[in-house]
């Protein structure tokens, strides 16, 4: 899954749980948590990798 269908498959769960539109830093920490959780499987591929090549 894509970064931005992961963004707004998550904004659209909020909004269906919380029965309203997102704020403005709802909405930006929505993006933060599919840049973090992009981030950290860049970081554990990048591990396994160098693990496997050594």
């Amino acid at each position: 899954m894509g970064k931005e269908n992961m963004y707004h498959n998550l904004k659209r769960e909020f909004i269906q749980k919380m029965g309203r539109d997102l704020k403005k830093e709802e909405k930006e920490f929505i993006k933060w948590m599919v840049e973090e959780h992009y981030s950290q499987e860049d970081k554990e591929r990048l591990r396994n990798h160098t693990y496997h090549n050594e």
